[in-house]
């Protein structure tokens, strides 16, 4: 399974709670009957929420009916087994189709259980260029920070175009996920000079990726596309006249070093005031 895959499935699992409550929601807005929902491959269903498990060990009665009250549940009817807290939700013999929701203990992921509860745009800081040799030659700190009032306010994607590698990425406005904000600047690290600047992500779905990444100890990369002027010095290819056109996060950067950390605020961005 690849890094994208397990992202993909912790993605899933984030969104458990949200499903939960959309089915629950439905089904009292019409006196709990049943409603028919698509599942994967197209299978049509009429779902509802049997009974909520929780792990015994990881809860106790009292716990138990507090998280199932607090999320909209129903706490009246429970049985304890060896292994699990019962909270009964609907007569078994009344549904066409029902399931069990076992309930997990405390997990790094249960701070965030709905897109609701990422505040958007997510904002971040990016360190994205840095003087030093890449793989397209050297970059000195006169020219990076020459180039500094320009990374200000670029569209923010989530691929690159690797067939043309002499222009940017041919995109639509709407599959821009983010931009940059409007206060790059330079800073030291490890001996090298790097640009910083925030950035606010605008897409949930990227915005989740990049929170899940984080937890699993994964975090996604960001990579700079820019177009240059050759300047030859004895034999050595310097990159000047520095012009950036966007910036893409991506599953591992060309840059060592470069990073994305999600920041404690997540006001509104300057850009949409």
């Amino acid at each position: 399974m690849g890094a994208k895959d397990i992202l993909d499935s912790k993605f899933e699992v984030l969104k458990l709670n949200s499903k939960l409550a959309e089915i629950k929601k439905k089904a009292a807005k019409n006196n709990n009957t049943f409603k028919t929902m698509i599942l994967e491959g197209g299978v049509k269903a009429r779902v509802i929420i049997q009974s909520l498990l929780f792990p015994v060990g990881k809860y106790d009665l009292s716990s138990a009916k507090k998280w199932a009250k607090e999320k909209g549940y129903s706490a009246d009817k429970a049985d304890v087994t060896k292994d699990f807290i019962h909270l009964t939700q609907k007569s078994a013999n009344m549904s066409k189709f029902t399931g069990h929701a076992i309930i997990k203990g405390i997990s790094k992921f249960q701070e965030v259980t709905a897109g609701s509860d990422i505040k958007m745009p997510l904002e971040v800081e990016m360190w994205f260029f840095c003087e030093g040799e890449n793989r397209d030659g050297i970059v000195r700190k006169a020219d990076l920070e020459e180039s500094l009032d320009y990374w200000k306010g670029l569209p923010i994607i989530d691929w690159h175009d690797m067939v043309d590698m002499k222009n940017p990425t041919s995109h639509q406005i709407k599959d821009r996920k983010g931009y940059l904000g409007v206060n790059p600047r330079v800073i030291e690290r490890d001996g090298r000079t790097w640009v910083v600047n925030e950035a606010y992500i605008t897409n949930s779905d990227l915005a989740y990726l990049i929170y899940v990444s984080n937890k699993v100890g994964k975090p996604l990369e960001v990579s700079p596309e820019y177009e240059w002027m050759p300047l030859f010095v004895n034999g050595t290819k310097y990159q000047t006249n520095i012009n950036p056109f966007l910036i893409t996060v991506v599953d591992k950067g060309h840059l060592k070093g470069n990073q994305m950390r999600i920041k404690e605020s997540t006001a509104t961005s300057p850009l949409s005031a």
